[in-house]
């Protein structure tokens, strides 16, 4: 198995970014930019302090942007899929961030292109 994929069981393999991306979701459910830890022309994963409860099963919009505040696609649409509050110790006042998992859905042939495109500019290599 590559170093790369991610651990988690997935239909289609996500691959560990080597440069910052931030999922910025539209409306009222995260309030800061959640980080994206791995992604491929299927879905996202990313973590956020956001109340599990809220995204869970959501159909959501979503804008990917850089490190730099650039925005590199625009309002894909995507179903949350996967939520998993972390291992918390009960004394740390801090909410640590959960993970979540997205699949994106009704994408456009270019938007999945996109995706490909950004993917491989991105992803760690071995």
């Amino acid at each position: 198995m590559s170093l790369t994929r991610s651990t988690e069981q997935r239909d289609h393999v996500r691959y560990r970014l080597k440069d910052s991306l931030f999922a910025v979701i539209q409306g009222y459910y995260i309030d800061t930019p959640a980080c994206i830890v791995d992604l491929n022309r299927n879905g996202v994963g990313f973590y956020s302090t956001c109340e599990e409860s809220e995204l869970t099963g959501k159909f959501i919009v979503l804008d990917i942007i850089s490190d730099r505040n650039r925005a590199i696609l625009r309002s894909l649409s995507a179903r949350v899929v996967f939520a998993c509050a972390p291992f918390q110790n009960k004394n740390d006042p801090n909410v640590a961030p959960k993970r979540y998992g997205l699949q994106f859905v009704n994408l456009s042939p270019l938007e999945k292109r996109q995706l490909e495109l950004i993917t491989k500019k991105y992803v760690l290599l071995k």
